[in-house]
């Protein structure tokens, strides 16, 4: 599907799909406030998998509540990026 990166209604960039790659996670938007730190009540997780073979890891991207972002692998492919 793709995503916009828009500030107010204006778009600024739009990333069209990747092939053979899923996006999932609990919001299908993240909202940045003017300094940095993403708007709501907590983290937001988002799971990368390539929907053509099970041999590439999963990645996790998670956004603190400081807007940061840091990237996890599943490297036991059980779905959760946490424990590894």
């Amino acid at each position: 599907a793709g995503w916009d990166i828009t500030q107010g209604t204006t778009l600024l960039r739009r990333q069209t799909a990747i092939p053979n790659v899923s996006f999932d996670g609990p919001a299908s938007s993240v909202t940045f406030q003017s300094d940095g730190r993403i708007s709501g009540a907590g983290r937001m997780d988002f799971r990368v998998r390539s929907t053509t073979t099970s041999a590439v890891a999963r990645r996790c991207v998670v956004i603190d509540l400081g807007g940061r972002a840091a990237v996890r692998s599943d490297q036991n492919g059980d779905g959760n990026c946490v424990n590894g």
